[in-house]
């Protein structure tokens, strides 16, 4: 049975990360009448996911080994899920599950590229990088094919032990980049989902500076090195993170934990518990 103790200061204290970034936005959301379903519902999954890392990292335990295909199998199963689902416009991003619309790429990144770090050495790495960047190249998802093929390269780049075939693995990122970006979907942007930084500096200026700072602290922790073995997955983490909240300022893509959305609060929580975790 594994051991409970309490959660030391340092994992308090990180676990509280994305609260700020939450309430601010949910103070925007306010400001601008939209419905208190949807600042009520980040709010209320950022209160629940502190509360589930706080019990999850009581625990004494590390993921099994033996479970690392069951987890990528189903993964990736979640991400196709997306194909049989209702499309928006041509655009394969979201599983319904119920009322809720889920995006199945902002909650698995952070999953696969634990995975690509846990699976060792072998070929399966590379095979599940490469499946998952096709995936979300055909959903299309701009955001996430480059926060994580950018962030997953990271990972691999000590694997390749030729030359050739980190030249290799460049241009299949680049390629996937470039044409990522020159085929942007059409969709328009929801304000409080996309746009809620442009909607604090409807309010003032200096709220507007608040809410970029306070993305930005979602992100630099994961730049702190992490415990363990950790720090090569938690830098990844952080690049990933950054590539997403940069990608909005971009194009129309969500701001996570500010903005609305449940996806981003579970992918995010995710990528932290693989922070505060010892191996």
């Amino acid at each position: 049975m594994s051991a409970i103790k309490l959660p030391g200061w340092r994992v308090f204290r990180r676990s509280l990360i994305p609260l700020p970034a939450c309430l601010f936005g949910a103070y925007i959301m306010y400001h601008h009448g939209v419905s208190i379903v949807f600042w009520l519902t980040n709010l209320s999954a950022t209160i629940l996911g502190i509360i589930i890392t706080l019990f999850i990292q009581s625990r004494q335990k590390t993921f099994p080994a033996r479970n690392l295909n069951l987890a990528a199998g189903l993964s990736v199963g979640f991400l196709l899920l997306t194909f049989f689902n209702k499309d928006m416009f041509g655009v394969h991003r979201w599983v319904f599950v119920g009322g809720l619309n889920l995006n199945a790429g902002l909650i698995t990144c952070p999953v696969f590229l634990m995975l690509i770090v846990r699976q060792g050495s072998s070929l399966r790495p590379l095979v599940l990088f490469t499946i998952v960047t096709v995936i979300l190249l055909m959903q299309p998802d701009a955001s996430q094919v480059s926060a994580f093929s950018i962030a997953a390269m990271l990972l691999l780049w000590s694997r390749c032990k030729l030359p050739l075939h980190k030249v290799l693995l460049i241009l299949f990122v680049s390629a996937a980049n470039l044409y990522t970006w020159l085929n942007l979907d059409g969709l328009a942007p929801v304000d409080y989902v996309e746009r809620i930084v442009y909607m604090a500096g409807h309010i003032s200026k200096f709220l507007q500076y608040v809410a970029i700072v306070l993305l930005a602290l979602l992100a630099a922790p994961f730049f702190v090195q992490g415990t363990g073995n950790n720090s090569l997955l938690s830098f990844s983490l952080g690049v990933y993170f950054s590539i997403t909240l940069l990608s909005a300022f971009i194009g129309n893509f969500p701001v996570i934990i500010m903005g609305y959305g449940l996806s981003p609060v579970i992918g995010y929580f995710i990528g932290l518990n693989q922070l505060l975790s010892k191996k």
